[in-house]
């Protein structure tokens, strides 16, 4: 039996695409860095509570220079808790 960790994502539509439940909450593996990917059209989020697209999809982690945001993995609840979003702000 696999078992998948959840895509968390945020409460909002996308700024990009308009598009509702499409942004979700990824993060470094090395440094916890947390971004929002626009799962509808690629779009890479720098700052989860700005959404403000970055130019270019970004080729390492904006914090420690790690592995590609392509590369991030879901975060996890306890992550996104941690950054201060609460259970209202995502699904």
């Amino acid at each position: 039996m696999n078992i998948t960790a959840p895509i968390w994502k945020l409460r909002k539509p996308c700024p990009v695409c308009e598009q509702g439940d499409c942004l979700a909450f990824v993060s470094c593996q090395q440094c916890g860095h947390l971004l929002i990917v626009c799962e509808e059209e690629g779009s890479v989020f720098g700052d989860p509570r700005a959404l403000e697209p970055q130019q270019g999809f970004p080729t390492c982690c904006p914090t420690c220079g790690g592995m590609g945001v392509e590369s991030f993995p879901p975060a996890s609840d306890a992550a996104i808790r941690e950054k201060g979003f609460t259970v209202a702000d995502y699904k």
